[in-house]
C-alpha cells in the first residue's frame, strides 16, 4: 500500500491501528515502516496513532487524534 500511495505522489504518510492488540496489527505496522524505508520516506510519529482503540469508542478516539493534528499527512494507512 505504501508503494502505491508514494507512486501517486504522497510523501507524508500516517498509520492508525492499535499495534499491541494483535500480531497482525503489528505486522501491518511493520510493513508500513518497511514501505517507508523502501521509498526513502522519513517516519513521522506524529502521523501515527498506534495506541489502544476501544471497540465502543474508536470513533471518538480517532476523531480526537485527527482533530489534534496541526498538519495532515497525504495518506493514512
Amino acid at each position: 500500500m505504501v508503494d502505491a500511495v508514494v507512486k501517486n505522489g504522497c510523501k507524508k504518510i500516517g498509520f492508525i491501528g492499535y499495534i499491541s492488540y494483535a500480531r497482525t496489527n503489528f505486522e501491518r505496522y511493520q510493513g508500513f515502516i518497511d514501505g517507508l524505508e523502501r521509498n526513502n520516506i522519513k517516519h513521522d510519529p506524529s502521523f501515527c496513532f498506534i495506541n489502544s482503540i476501544g471497540i465502543y469508542n474508536y470513533q471518538n478516539i480517532i476523531f480526537d487524534y485527527m482533530s489534534s493534528l496541526t498538519e495532515f499527512p497525504d495518506a493514512i494507512m
